[in-house]
């Protein structure tokens, strides 16, 4: 917990990006316009990311979990880009609509501290405490008590959800959330897709905070997505090469 994050109002911050925030920090670069392909130079790249595009789409369609690996330096542009292409009115099932993860989580954290008299203070003091100290165990029965909002929030709406900063899943011992997330989106009466977005230099299965996402099934890579520099610059639309 960083008292001074988020413009003085406190923000949790993720380990693995030291000082830097969940989402990580943009680069300078600028989105190019979507015009007709003409004097394409490197084709193979250009479709490399016409077919990121082409499972983002799919994705939407069929719905469920996807998790998306980006660079920290260009994840918040790349959230940006997802929110422009698919969070459009009229986009099918529904426009995109972005939870950052964390901001839930505490909002409800606060609501059962509230609930059972629990100063926050003392809550921020226990998640600073050893994990194996009683102030932590006291701080992880509080954290058990948000979850059937977190299941609600993130299960029951009707429109496709970005999950974005979304480290306190693996700091408060939340990665099953994640499994429940696989099974039910998609399903009816269920939020028809969710994509989880994670900032990271990790190479192979995608992790928060040095935990590894629980996918069970991810046979040839279907519940994961990397998204490269040329997508979140729209390469492929504006027919640009690198």
């Amino acid at each position: 917990w960083d008292a001074s994050a988020a413009q003085g109002s406190g923000a949790y911050r993720l380990a693995t990006l030291g000082s830097a925030q969940t989402a990580g920090t943009t680069t300078a670069f600028s989105r190019h316009n979507t015009r007709l392909s003409n004097g394409i130079v490197n084709e193979g790249e250009l479709a490399d990311v016409a077919a990121v595009e082409e499972r983002l789409t799919r994705s939407l369609q069929q719905g469920g979990l996807l998790v998306l690996t980006v660079h920290p330096r260009i994840a918040r542009r790349a959230e940006c880009e997802l929110l422009h292409r698919f969070g459009q009115p009229g986009t099918q099932p529904g426009p995109l609509q972005r939870v950052n993860f964390d901001a839930l989580m505490l909002t409800a954290l606060r609501e059962q501290a509230a609930a059972a008299r629990v100063d926050w203070k003392v809550v921020i003091e226990a998640d600073a405490a050893d994990r194996d100290s009683r102030h932590w165990i006291n701080l992880q029965r509080l954290v058990q008590r948000t979850l059937p909002t977190l299941h609600s929030a993130l299960l029951d709406g009707p429109a496709p959800i970005l999950l974005v900063s979304a480290g306190l899943l693996a700091r408060y011992d939340l990665m099953p959330l994640t499994s429940e997330i696989e099974e039910e989106a998609g399903r009816p009466g269920h939020t028809p897709s969710v994509w989880l977005m994670l900032p990271t230099t990790h190479q192979g299965l995608p992790v928060i905070d040095g935990v590894a996402v629980p996918i069970v099934n991810n046979m040839q890579n279907t519940r994961t997505l990397i998204l490269p520099q040329g997508w979140v610059e729209n390469r492929h639309r504006a027919g640009i090469a690198a």
